[in-house]
């Protein structure tokens, strides 16, 4: 398993993403763990909020197949005004017809003034690769942060 960096694994998962938005699935513990399962590869992440503003982390590439049971593809899609106003006013299935849309590359994000992202299927995530990304994301801390890290740990 070869550990990258938390900046490489989100350039590789944007810039796969952008080629083929469709077939991705994203599924978080908020624990810092993340699986982004892509049509032909997919990452496991591990990440750490150092304050509001900053975070580090490490991931992963995965090769074999994973499957996870969600009904629409995650990613991003645009909405309309009216889409919009009847969500923020409490109409909610709404949401499930935007779901159906194909979510669109990030770089058309600009054409809309409201974006949805998602859907994102939260659960725990326990696993050896999990375990290792933890012991990576340690160290990595404890090279950037010494002196946080013995303040904390």
């Amino acid at each position: 398993m070869e550990i990258i960096s938390l900046e490489e694994s989100i350039d590789e998962i944007i810039e796969k993403y952008n080629k083929k938005p469709k077939g991705w699935k994203f599924i978080s513990d908020f624990k810092g763990n993340i699986i982004i399962v892509g049509p032909d590869i997919s990452y496991q992440l591990k990440v750490m909020m150092i304050n509001p503003y900053e975070s580090i982390g490490v991931g992963t590439r995965i090769y074999e197949p994973l499957n996870f049971e969600l009904k629409y593809d995650s990613g991003f899609r645009i909405l309309d005004k009216k889409s919009f106003k009847s969500i923020i006013s409490g109409n909610y299935n709404i949401i499930w017809d935007i779901l159906k849309r194909d979510p669109v590359p990030t770089y058309e994000l600009n054409k809309g003034e409201v974006i949805l992202g998602g859907p994102i299927l939260a659960t725990d995530i326990k696993s050896k690769i999990e375990e290792k990304l933890s012991m990576e994301l340690e160290k990595l801390f404890r090279k950037k942060y010494p002196f946080r890290a013995n303040m904390f740990r």
